[in-house]
């Protein structure tokens, strides 16, 4: 005990002590669906369960529970796989390259995902029909329209709107499938009582038409 100001060495020691062992056991959801290595696939219903920002589902940003995938910041619709960086992953809809695919400074995804059906998502082993990447290929394919009935599906958010139909347009043969997705960000900012934000502009309208033909031989 110190009763006036005074100067008190402690000496310490280092002594190590070992921790019980921790064992965390948890069943993994069976998703091996083929022998290809390095590949991760998503489907529709999956995307459609993960948490959306403004009630707008985002195809790109879904991959980003796959491991190895990581944004590129929070406003930004890129990701990195593998340490490689974003201009390093080939992004194709259907096999067409898609070079930008977001809007809005990445705040969305420039897919609507009324439209799509699931993803393919090769972070290595990438088969050669996709060329040469560093990083990734994602190969995003598009629902195939009903050529028997009529559908149609759509949402109202927050900041945008979309409206999808499936089209049979010869029954048997050949149907459209159409979406269509519009933002009002314009409108809202228009009601913010600050000068320099009421002439901002930001938005967007994105259409996607996919056409599904049924060739069937006929015998003779």
């Amino acid at each position: 005990m110190l009763y006036k100001n005074g100067l008190l060495n402690i000496s310490l020691e280092n002594k190590a002590t070992e921790l019980q062992e921790v064992e965390i056991i948890a069943e993994s959801r069976q998703n091996v669906t083929s022998s290809q290595m390095g590949l991760n696939k998503l489907d529709s219903k999956i995307i459609n369960e993960i948490p959306s920002t403004f009630g707008e589902k985002d195809v790109i940003k879904s991959a980003l529970l796959l491991p190895g995938v990581k944004t590129v910041g929070e406003a930004s619709g890129g990701f990195n796989v593998r340490g490689g960086s974003a201009d390093q992953n080939l992004i194709l809809f259907n096999g067409a390259t898609i070079y930008n695919s977001s809007h809005l400074f990445g705040f969305f995804s420039a897919f609507n995902p009324d439209a799509v059906e699931g993803l393919d998502l090769y972070k290595g082993s990438i088969p050669a029909e996709y060329g040469g990447r560093v990083s990734s290929v994602m190969n995003i394919e598009s629902k195939e329209a009903s050529n028997q009935h009529f559908k149609g599906e759509g949402s109202i958010g927050l900041l945008t709107s979309r409206l999808t139909l499936e089209i049979p347009v010869i029954k048997n043969h050949v149907s459209v499938l159409a979406g269509g997705r519009a933002t009002y960000s314009d409108w809202l900012l228009q009601k913010i009582d600050v000068p320099e934000v009421k002439t901002v502009r930001a938005n967007f309208q994105t259409l996607t038409l996919v056409f599904l033909i049924n060739l069937l031989m006929v015998p003779t």
